[in-house]
């Protein structure tokens, strides 16, 4: 007759079995009301971007009143230039009334 099979441990080499449960909450359970982030992105959109970057308007032929912000996938070519123009400083333009950089992205 062979022994028990060893217990499972994880890579500290802690037994599987002995490990203490987490205690924080899973990622799933504090994230934010997807409904109050569209709002907050929305509003800093229309502060920061729209008033060039409208139907009307077509600054560098991007209309972001048109984008659903939570619906990224559905146009993630226009995201990822915003992203892109925001990181590098290029946007706002330093002489325009939005150009506080208040609101960059790390």
């Amino acid at each position: 007759m062979r022994g028990a099979a060893p217990a499972a441990v994880s890579a500290a080499g802690v037994p599987v079995d002995a490990a203490p449960a987490p205690t924080h909450a899973p990622a799933a359970a504090v994230r934010q009301d997807p409904d109050a982030t569209a709002d907050w992105q929305r509003a800093l959109l229309d502060r920061y971007c729209v008033a060039c970057h409208n139907d009307r308007v077509r600054t560098a032929d991007l209309a972001l009143d048109r984008h659903d912000v939570t619906r990224i996938a559905g146009a993630p070519e226009v995201w990822e230039t915003v992203v892109r123009k925001l990181r590098a400083g290029a946007m706002p333009p330093p002489r325009s009334a939005s150009a506080d950089r208040s609101h960059e992205l790390p």
